[in-house]
Order: structure tokens, then C-alpha cells, then sequence
């Protein structure tokens, strides 16, 4: 009987402990699981206004909002499994319903200040539209905008003269730009 009991504990603790090994080598994974478990597919975006807009957040993306429900960022990061199998790809991405710094027509309007005077280019990378209203995005480059695994890029979404639009945020690799125009494209306005 105390065999039996032994064995038992012995799988207890054996399973313990490789939950503990795959969870810290896949910790973002599991935290984004976990949070898709909590919420679903869906984030929402809600306006001072009163609009509401709805996100699809992709599966292995954690996304957290801000306590006023303006404020959405989307974060995407390999766990240390996958970073050593070569997926080293990241991605933060930001979206607001708040009143915006700068619309298009300023970061247009600002291109030649900010190459002069600090070596930033800006141009415009696409235009469409996102929830019915047309928003306008920006590829900033960096000179020195690199890290370990290579370039980084940020892209800023505006509507071009409205600062009480929906905008958005990029910094990440360069392979899942396509991803950021996929998330901005599927946002849809509830009311």
C-alpha cells in the first residue's frame, strides 16, 4: 500500500515539475492562452463618446486594455522554447479611441524637421479603411532603430486631420507588419 502511495507522488511531483519547465519556456504563450481562456477572441475599444469598437486578437497575442477602455495594446513575444527554435519575431502594437498627438497631415507635414534634425524618415506605407473611418499609416525609420535580431520598424496610423479618430501603433520586426494591418483592418464598430 505505501508503494502504491509512493508512486503516485512520485507522478505527482514529476508532473509538477515538467508543468514548471514548459511553463517558464513557454511563458508569453501561456500567459496569451490563458488571457484568450479569460476574454474569449475579442478586446474592446470604448470611446468617450460612447462608441464601442471590437478587436480580434489573434491566439498566441496577449493584449491588455487601460482602465478607461481607450487604450488597447496588443504584445506579441516568443517564449525562450521558441526563441531557440529561431522564431525570434516580436511585435507591440497599440490602438486608441483618445485624442491623438498628431493626425497624418502633421506627420506628413513634420517629415522634413524630423530627417533634418534627428535622421528620421517618414512615409506613408498604406491607407484603408478601419471600422468606417479612413486611417492613413506611416513608416518611421530609424538610423539606429536595430536590435539583436535586426531592424525594428514603427509604423503610426492616424486619420489625416481628425484627432478624436481611431489610431494605432507599430514597433516591432518587420515580418509581422502584415499582422498589424490584418488586426487593424478586422476592427469593427459594435453601435
Amino acid at each position: 500500500m505505501n508503494t502504491n502511495r509512493f508512486r503516485k507522488t512520485a507522478v505527482c511531483l514529476a508532473l509538477a515539475v515538467v508543468s514548471c519547465l514548459i511553463g517558464n519556456q513557454f511563458l508569453p504563450e501561456c500567459y496569451a492562452l490563458g488571457w484568450h481562456v479569460l476574454h474569449g477572441r475579442t478586446a474592446h475599444l470604448r470611446s468617450y463618446d460612447g462608441r464601442v469598437y471590437s478587436v480580434k486578437v489573434p491566439v498566441l497575442l496577449i493584449a491588455s486594455s487601460d482602465e478607461s477602455g481607450w487604450e488597447l495594446a496588443v504584445m506579441r513575444k516568443p517564449g525562450d522554447m521558441r526563441a531557440r527554435l529561431g522564431d525570434t519575431e516580436w511585435a507591440m502594437m497599440s490602438l486608441s479611441v483618445g485624442p491623438m498627438y498628431s493626425t497624418g497631415e502633421e506627420l506628413q507635414k513634420s517629415a522634413p524637421i524630423m530627417k533634418e534634425k534627428l535622421g528620421v524618415v517618414i512615409s506613408e506605407a498604406a491607407t484603408f479603411s478601419v471600422a468606417g473611418q479612413d486611417v492613413h499609416c506611416f513608416e518611421l525609420s530609424h538610423n539606429a532603430a536595430t536590435v539583436r535580431n535586426g531592424p525594428v520598424v514603427e509604423i503610426r496610423c492616424a486619420p489625416m486631420s481628425n484627432k478624436r479618430g481611431l489610431s494605432a501603433f507599430y514597433m516591432g520586426s518587420r515580418a509581422l507588419v502584415p499582422a498589424f494591418y490584418v488586426l487593424l483592418k478586422d476592427i469593427r464598430r459594435d453601435n
